[in-house]
């Protein structure tokens, strides 16, 4: 059945929050669902990662009006797990992703990726975007154990402007 969630408010959550909405949505079961931004909340600064978007079984439209979706440099935005979702109308700016640390030179593991500071699609889901402007967001690997940090930056052209990645 199909079911539309609306976006009214730029609060971080609560009713009328792009954090209800998602969850509404993953509450919703198959079908085809919409969330929709309403005009003028420019920017929605979230205080914390978004809730995944499970998307089993779904196919999701969110259309953001020209609205400002921010993570303030310390939530990433947008985790797509499974189904087919279309982003429309907005800028993603301001997401940010950091991997977990690995262990020490002594045994420990690599570090964890930090994947996707605005948008991360998981293997299995399918993401088209359409009049998305991607700004300032970055992702960071965590630290590899006992090593010498080094980044790479990178990022830019397109609907894209002062993306990067690192890794430590």
């Amino acid at each position: 059945m199909a079911a539309d969630f609306d976006v009214s408010n730029h609060n971080d959550s609560g009713a009328g929050s792009l954090r209800a909405a998602i969850e509404g949505l993953n509450g919703a079961g198959a079908g085809t669902h919409a969330i929709n931004f309403a005009s003028g909340l420019d920017p929605i600064n979230l205080l914390s990662h978004l809730p995944t978007i499970v998307g089993t079984d779904q196919t999701i439209t969110v259309n953001g009006a020209g609205n400002t979706v921010s993570g303030q440099d310390t939530a990433r935005l947008f985790f797509v797990a499974d189904g087919d979702v279309t982003f429309e109308n907005m800028t993603l700016k301001q997401g940010y992703a950091e991997g977990g640390d690995g262990g020490n030179a002594g045994g420990g593991g690599g570090g964890g990726a930090g994947a996707g500071g605005a948008l991360f699609v998981n293997t299995g889901a399918n993401v088209v975007i359409s009049g998305v402007a991607f700004d300032s967001n970055r992702a960071e690997g965590g630290d590899g154990g006992d090593h010498d940090a080094s980044s790479r930056t990178g990022g830019g052209g397109g609907g894209f402007s002062g993306n990067g990645g690192a890794t430590n």
